[in-house]
């Protein structure tokens, strides 16, 4: 992709695809914010979670620094890969659907044992000189320790 390490610490994900003899083919794709390169691609037959976590990674090797955003569309596969990456990130979403009018960014961090997951639902028009800038804010925490299995009583 590119020869040598790229500035980038935002990255932007998105995957398109080519109908081949009937057959979906997906082109995963992330490139660079300040660099605007390549830095990770993958072909494949279906967008999950596991290749957008691998055009993940090809992108974070091609970067000097760690990767602190991602901006996506709203495909669950790359959502997922975002909150179960296990560390700090903020992703931004931008919503192909009606009303086109907002961006939801969350915002990941862990304390302990708990994921803590800021959500913020903002309109597109957000910055605009005039206007309403309204927004809604969310925080949820999720406890990521592992659930024992309890075992039936028996008689």
């Amino acid at each position: 992709m590119v020869l040598e390490p790229q500035p980038d610490t935002a990255i932007a994900i998105d995957e398109t695809f080519l109908k081949i003899e009937g057959t979906s083919i997906y082109v995963i794709i992330a490139t660079g914010y300040s660099s605007h390169k390549t830095l990770g691609i993958k072909v494949s037959k279906s967008r999950s979670e596991e290749y957008m976590r691998e055009v993940f990674d090809e992108a974070e090797r091609n970067t000097e620094h760690q990767i602190t955003t991602i901006t996506s569309d709203a495909l669950n596969a790359t959502q997922s890969m975002a909150k179960n990456l296990g560390r700090e990130i903020t992703h931004l979403i931008h919503l192909h659907k009606k009303p086109f009018k907002k961006v939801i960014i969350r915002h990941y961090n862990y304390e302990g044992d708990e994921r803590v997951t800021t959500r913020i639902d903002v309109k597109n028009d957000f910055f605009k000189k005039r206007g309403n800038r309204q927004f809604k804010y969310m925080e949820a925490r999720t406890d990521l320790t592992p659930k024992t299995l309890k075992s039936k009583k028996r008689r």
